[in-house]
């Protein structure tokens, strides 16, 4: 049995971009203007201060940032629109902003099952079928024309294909398997 191991980039459907310094969200978060964009969307200021815990004590960081959840429709592959935004809504309702102070690392997205079984599938490699046949007419590889011949694949030709996918705990793996080779004949 060959086994192969072929490594792949996949980028998240969903996880957090970044956004402004903790300097600029304490600024924003404590404006005046925030009490307008508040009372045109009929909220209070504390509904928009809420998803940044302590915004407070990083006013004083220009270098560290704020992650924001976000979903990358074009990251999203073969979804459907409402697939996407089902995907993006239940991702939205389960994360907030995160802070990241200056040289700490943004918070890790999540990479879903579906993103990784589409990695998994495009890195695999399914080699073309190797036959052998009988009769054949010595090292020519020739066989007779008008007489039974009979054709198989060989062992070089693989029953199944594996690839697994892993990004931290989740990981997915995708078969595929050869159920039927079909020969056709060409005519010159």
């Amino acid at each position: 049995m060959v086994s192969t191991s072929v490594g792949a980039a996949v980028l998240p459907v969903c996880g957090y971009a970044e956004d402004l310094s903790g300097k600029a969200m304490a600024q924003f978060l404590s404006t005046g203007a925030i009490s307008q964009i508040a009372a045109n969307t009929d909220q209070n200021v504390e509904d928009w201060q809420e998803p940044y815990p302590d915004f407070e004590k990083y006013a004083e960081d220009s270098l560290g940032h704020w992650y924001l959840p976000r979903c990358w429709r074009e990251r999203a592959g073969d979804m459907t629109p409402a697939e996407f935004q089902v995907m993006e809504t239940e991702f939205e309702a389960v994360s907030s902003p995160v802070y990241a102070p200056a040289g700490s690392a943004p918070p890790a997205p999540m990479i879903d099952g579906r993103t990784l079984a589409r990695a998994a599938w495009d890195a695999v490699t399914i080699p073309d079928p190797q036959i052998g046949y009988n009769p054949t007419l010595g090292d020519s590889g020739a066989t007779l024309v008008g007489w039974y011949t009979w054709v198989w694949a060989t062992g070089d030709t693989p029953a199944q294909v594996t690839a697994t996918a892993t990004a931290g705990p989740v990981s997915a793996t995708v078969t595929a398997v050869a159920e039927v080779q079909t020969l056709n004949t060409t005519e010159d």
